[in-house]
């Protein structure tokens, strides 16, 4: 419950920032509008990264699923900071309807997927920058929550970690091109869309 009102406090607290600078300056960077879209597609993937995550395969110390989409997709589109927000209310969320803990170093793993991802933000982008920026999302979100695993299980934690790695490699090919196609097909046309009509 408190870290569902922190969110919401988070995204007030930079709307009411944003609205003060659009208000403050002439040459805002950010209108109102653009504040109303990115809030609402930041719901929507956190909402399609949670139920993603809830119909992955789970055994404990491995996942097969494909969460990471959204939430990688939500940073390429909003950018790193809405990013980093969507991996944390995925995972938050997540956490809430499965019952699980809610560890703070798995949070920065879903968050890492969101930065990193709007780090391609508002850039021109080629299948092979976005497979080597999945590649780096998976590196970095993988020891992460083999961090993570390690705290949990302690050095037992290294039976399993060949076949997270192998996950990992098999998985990464797959979010890039998913990423990449509905980018580059979907996406942009339904945000001109939505744009040009509010």
């Amino acid at each position: 419950m408190i870290s569902i009102l922190s969110i919401i406090f988070i995204l007030i607290y930079v709307n009411k920032r944003k609205v003060k600078k659009i208000e403050t300056y002439e040459k805002a960077s950010i209108s109102k509008k653009e504040l109303i879209y990115r809030i609402t597609f930041s719901a929507v993937f956190i909402a399609l990264g949670a139920v993603l995550k809830t119909v992955s395969i789970n055994t404990g110390e491995m996942r097969l699923g494909f969460y990471e989409i959204p939430v990688f997709l939500s940073g390429m589109l909003l950018g790193p900071f809405y990013g980093a927000l969507v991996g944390i209310g995925s995972d938050f969320v997540y956490s809430i309807s499965s019952g699980y803990s809610y560890s703070v170093i798995m949070m920065c793993s879903a968050m890492m997927w969101g930065f990193l991802g709007g780090l391609l933000h508002n850039r021109k982008n080629k299948f092979i920058v976005t497979l080597l920026m999945c590649l780096l999302a998976g590196v970095v979100a993988t020891s992460i929550n083999s961090v993570q695993l390690y705290i949990y299980y302690g050095i037992g934690m290294f039976a399993n970690l060949p076949n997270r790695i192998l996950t990992m490699l098999v998985k990464w090919p797959l979010i890039s091109a998913v990423t990449w196609l509905l980018t580059e097909r979907v996406i942009k046309i339904v945000i001109k869309k939505f744009k040009n009509k509010y």
